[in-house]
């Protein structure tokens, strides 16, 4: 069982099985690290991870932040909680290259309806934003890379 998830303040989540895809996406209102916020993310992934008896979490490494050091920081606290619910129970953690991700729109420098356009002409899926187009994507990516291995 595969998860994408695209990490930010604006959370893709999507699970790719035998019974197909699942996707959805989530809004978390934090500032740099606020703690609430993280907790009922952390809460959210628990509750995911056990729905879809998730094996493999994939999720988009990125490496520049082009916004701030504030978008950095605060997609920092989300990777980090990610980890700490994986690590707790025993999950496989897959980095994904954002190249790698982006090279499934099949264009040249995909912009977010290039990406939300490929994950509809692969699943079949209309996603409602670019968050759950990313999250379907990057399990595809992960499914990919565990199946060729």
């Amino acid at each position: 069982m595969f998860a994408g998830i695209d990490l930010g303040c604006n959370t893709g989540f999507a699970v790719i099985d035998a019974q197909g895809v699942r996707v959805h996406s989530e809004t978390w209102h934090l500032g740099k690290c606020e703690g609430r916020s993280l907790l009922l993310y952390e809460t959210n992934l628990y509750e995911n991870f056990a729905k879809y008896a998730v094996e493999v979490v994939a999720f988009e490494d990125v490496k520049q932040f082009h916004r701030s050091r504030g978008a950095a920081t605060v997609w920092g606290c989300f990777k980090g909680v990610l980890m700490l619910v994986c690590e707790h129970l025993a999950l496989s953690m897959m980095p994904i290259n954002v190249s790698t991700v982006k090279t499934l729109a099949g264009v040249p420098r995909p912009q977010k309806d290039d990406m939300e356009a490929a994950a509809h002409r692969m699943f079949k899926h209309i996603p409602e934003d670019d968050n759950e187009a990313d999250a379907l994507l990057i399990a595809e990516v992960a499914r990919r890379k565990m199946v060729n291995k």
